[in-house]
């Protein structure tokens, strides 16, 4: 049965079935909005927290390849010669800085490094000091470049990275630096998501 007035929503005049369906539409199209911004505020599962940082030389001079090479993902695998593709250096004064595109929950690295050399990374804490995430040990699996790797005890947060040689033949290369972890959102996205569920319980209120 069809009314030909306006009145509370049913279920059973044309006007209500078509208000019904504009605010199923609506709905739908909130909800697509709303994953999407979700997924880019709560990003899933542990990457490469590390890939394409921004590299630079906190101090000393560096020799090779582009610093920017070691945060690219590429790895040149184990016995590579030390000079060939990698950043190279000579003594233990040089340090790399790492910039991460975001702040980051990082539970583990991995370094592709001279084979007979040790390694440090350092991170900037919330206190603005540095501290040491991980001693990266000598590696003699073969001669030159060696991957080595680490899972971390409990997840460190940081946004800036340093790397640098502690100790070796004072003939120093790395080609890749990798952090497993997590991207933090920035409070904007947590604000832009809550602005969203806001939205959305307004709208089901209005229903």
């Amino acid at each position: 049965m069809v009314f030909k007035y306006r009145h509370e929503y049913c279920v059973a005049c044309a006007y209500c079935i078509r208000k019904w369906k504009s605010i199923m539409r609506k709905l739908l199209r909130l909800t697509g909005a709303l994953i999407t911004l979700a997924c880019a505020a709560f990003p899933a599962g542990a990457t490469n927290v590390l890939l394409n940082a921004t590299v630079t030389a906190a101090s000393g001079g560096f020799n090779g390849a582009p610093l920017s090479t070691v945060a690219d993902g590429i790895l040149r695998g184990n016995g590579t010669q030390w000079q060939n593709g990698t950043v190279w250096w000579n003594g233990t004064s040089p340090v790399l800085d790492l910039q991460l595109q975001s702040k980051a929950a990082i539970t583990g690295f991995f370094v592709e490094a001279d084979n007979n050399d040790t390694y440090r990374i350092d991170y900037m804490g919330g206190d603005s000091l540095w501290h040491t995430a991980w001693d990266v040990p000598y590696a003699y699996n073969s001669g030159g470049m060696n991957a080595r790797a680490i899972t971390l005890g409990s997840a460190i947060v940081a946004s800036e990275l340093r790397f640098y040689a502690t100790a070796g033949d004072n003939s120093y290369s790395v080609s890749e630096i990798q952090a497993d972890g997590t991207a933090i959102p920035e409070p904007r996205s947590l604000a832009l998501a809550a602005a969203g569920l806001a939205l959305v319980g307004w709208f089901a209120r209005r229903r």
